[in-house]
């Protein structure tokens, strides 16, 4: 206290007095900087998520952890193979679904390729094409009852149908289909044109043998 009594003219006036207020302020900024740290660091774990549509297309994520913000991009679900998104992201699949791949091939081409062939090679070059998926406008031509062991409960029958194509290539396709699925055929008349989509099981000159069919009535 003697000192400061002493000092005092000089502790408070000129570079005495500056310089005391440099330091009284540099302490007390220090004080609340590491209250600040310590309040931060005493719950290290609190993070605050939150959603946040940036756009229609863009799902957005936003982190904050103190005073760090960081965003993180989220493709959104978008519609693919017909499926339809609604608000709520419920998502509904098309039935029947198609085959991806459906070849292009009419089946004058197939009947004729495996014509051209060495009578040795035919057996070969048949079954190179089954397998395949195709698509083809038909006509109805005979409907047989056909008995199926494996599902007894429906009432299955066995279609002729004759394939459409320009010029006239007088092929055929049978397949198998239930009443109880397509209830169009119980009142079929012979002509009735149908598009049907399948497998190809069987080749034998202009008959083709379909499995895993759709069948599409006008």
């Amino acid at each position: 206290m003697q000192w400061i009594d002493n000092n005092k003219q000089w502790l408070f006036d000129g570079f005495g007095g500056a310089l005391l207020l440099a330091i009284v302020g540099f302490l007390i900024k220090r004080f609340f900087e590491s209250k600040k740290d310590s309040n931060v660091s005493s719950d290290p774990q609190k993070v605050n998520v939150s959603n946040a549509n940036t756009n229609s297309n863009t799902n957005s994520v936003v982190i904050n952890v103190g005073s760090i913000e960081t965003r993180a991009a989220q493709p959104a679900v978008s519609p693919a193979l017909g499926n339809i998104i609604d608000d709520s992201l419920q998502v509904h699949i098309p039935i029947p679904a198609r085959p991806s791949k459906i070849s292009k091939l009419k089946a004058s081409q197939i009947r004729d390729a495996i014509k051209g062939v060495p009578i040795l090679m035919k057996q070969n070059l048949s079954q190179q094409y089954c397998g395949m998926f195709v698509e083809w406008k038909t006509r109805i031509t005979r409907i047989d009852k056909h008995d199926n062991k494996e599902d007894e409960k429906k009432n299955f029958v066995r279609l002729m149908l004759q394939i459409i194509e320009e010029p006239h290539c007088w092929c055929w396709a049978y397949c198998i289909a239930s009443l109880d699925d397509y209830k169009e055929l119980n009142i079929a008349h012979d002509g009735t044109e149908i598009k049907v989509v399948g497998e190809i099981e069987k080749v034998d000159g202009h008959d083709f043998t379909l499995k895993n069919t759709t069948l599409y009535f006008d």
